[in-house]
């Protein structure tokens, strides 16, 4: 069976659930990439990254506030925590239009040999403070 993976961000700034993905521009975003696997597992890597990119009409544009390589080597079977944080820049903010939207997100992989790798992609919306 493939590994998994999954991010939990830490809380934000609000309390109210409705705000548990919202994070200020300026501010830090932080949270776990869980890796989870049934047998000993040889990777190149586990990276982790932060950034936004524009989806909609026209180019696509993107940048990164954080790429890291957070594990190399042997992953023995289990639950394996790999914690980040990461400065956001002071924007864009995160925005929703008709023509085009930026979207903020967190992303982990595995790299593995010869073999499709796995991803999880965790989206929040950044904020103007």
């Amino acid at each position: 069976m493939a590994p998994s993976i999954r991010i939990e961000l830490d809380p934000g700034p609000w309390r109210e659930p409705e705000f548990a993905d919202y994070r200020v521009c300026g501010d830090t975003v932080g949270g776990h990439a869980i890796v989870s696997t049934l047998e000993a597992l040889s990777c190149r890597a586990v990276t982790l990254s932060v950034g936004w990119h524009t989806e909609g009409r026209g180019d696509r544009d993107e940048a990164f506030v954080f790429e890291q390589r957070v594990h190399e080597g042997e992953l023995s079977s289990g639950e394996h925590r790999f914690p980040f944080a990461a400065k956001l820049s002071d924007g864009p903010m995160s925005y929703a239009g008709h023509y085009m939207n930026i979207i903020w997100q967190v992303k982990a992989q595995i790299d593995l040999a010869w073999k499709r790798d796995p991803m999880a992609e965790k989206k929040f919306y950044a904020v103007l403070p």
